[in-house]
């Protein structure tokens, strides 16, 4: 099991979703059912967070974590644990959390920084926010 200052892959997922669900931007947001977070990683410190909340009724709404920089820096220390344990460095992740649970699940895009980027062709995003949705009932 590789670690990288004491912690583990799984520590520092755990943690990081935490921290999501405990932001006031997420406990602000009554009664969804589902989380997306895209994570853009740059090389050094860097970083970008965007996503979306959703709800049972198909409803959705645009939100972050309201701590970017911490966002960004916990996942670059989630990112040198897996490098440690790999030897690769992914740029990209896409976090779904979903209720009742909470659950956690992160995709790793390791060549394309553009995967999960919106292509915007106006203002309407329910392409975009269905295209990452996490899978809830």
């Amino acid at each position: 099991m590789n670690e990288c200052n004491g912690q583990t892959r799984s520590d520092r997922i755990q943690q990081i979703g935490q921290m999501i669900l405990a932001s006031k931007k997420i406990t602000d947001i009554k009664n969804w059912d589902g989380l997306s977070l895209v994570i853009t990683l740059r090389e050094g410190r860097g970083g970008s967070v965007h996503g979306f909340y959703y709800l049972k009724n198909g409803n959705f709404g645009a939100t972050s974590t309201g701590q970017v920089g911490k966002t960004i820096t916990e996942f670059h220390a989630l990112r040198n644990i897996m490098y440690e344990e790999t030897g690769e460095r992914w740029c990209q992740a896409l976090v779904h959390l979903t209720r009742p649970g909470p659950d956690i699940n992160i995709k790793f895009e390791y060549d394309n920084p553009q995967r999960w980027k919106p292509s915007i062709s106006g203002l309407d995003m329910t392409d975009y926010a269905n295209s990452i949705k996490p899978p809830i009932g």
